[in-house]
């Protein structure tokens, strides 16, 4: 799990220094350019704004971990599955959850907050499909920005009706497997990267207060 402090304000330039945000926004850059994403769409079509710094000090995440166990959420998608959502929910992309960020954003929402009333300390973006590898089986992957970020912004106004300077709760970006695998030729390893880049940025940016790469698996 990767955690940092989430930045308020950022100022200064960037530099070309080997080390600085000129240097990291040409790496992601170059990433982006040399994979080409699912139905023909590159992955340098898709959006990559620089995130903010990640800080030397400790997190609020890593801080409140050290001093107590913290309890996560559970499952999102078999959740939404009981509210018998019908086509026009999916925007006519059936079976994609994660397009409801967008469509049936107080469900989703919903689904944050009965975690959180029942004490749970963070709670997962609703992402685990959200990666260019998914949403492009849907036609859906020039949106994986749009729809990161819009899956950290309910789980976040969920996040801030419960958090208490005493009690804070916390938003943990989701990316799941995907459904193509590069140790069975499935798809390129480098490209799988990037995608995960494209992924993570948008939930960095959205705000959230770690990534969680979760139910990855090799079968050989």
């Amino acid at each position: 799990m990767l955690t940092w402090n989430r930045p308020r304000a950022v100022t200064g330039k960037a530099t070309d220094s080997a080390s600085g945000p000129a240097s990291r926004a040409r790496s992601r850059r170059g990433l982006a350019a040399r994979a080409t994403g699912l139905r023909g769409l590159p992955l340098a079509t898709l959006p990559l704004p620089r995130p903010g710094p990640i800080l030397g000090s400790m997190s609020d995440f890593l801080q409140a971990l050290s001093e107590r166990v913290l309890i996560a959420d559970g499952a999102v998608g078999t959740v939404l599955q009981d509210h018998q959502l019908a086509e026009v929910d999916f925007d006519g992309y059936d079976g994609c959850n994660e397009i409801l960020n967008l469509t049936r954003p107080d469900i989703v929402r919903a689904i944050h907050e009965r975690y959180l009333d029942v004490g749970c300390d963070a709670v997962e973006t609703n992402a685990f499909g959200a990666g260019a590898v998914v949403l492009g089986e849907y036609e859906l992957a020039d949106r994986v920005h749009e729809i990161n970020l819009a899956a950290v912004r309910l789980a976040r106004e969920a996040v801030e009706r419960y958090s208490t300077s005493v009690w804070p709760r916390f938003v943990i970006g989701n990316m799941g497997p995907g459904t193509r695998l590069p140790s069975l030729g499935h798809i390129d390893f480098e490209i799988l990267a990037g995608y995960y880049a494209a992924q993570a940025i948008g939930l960095i940016e959205g705000g959230v207060d770690a990534l969680i790469i979760e139910t990855v698996q090799d079968i050989l």
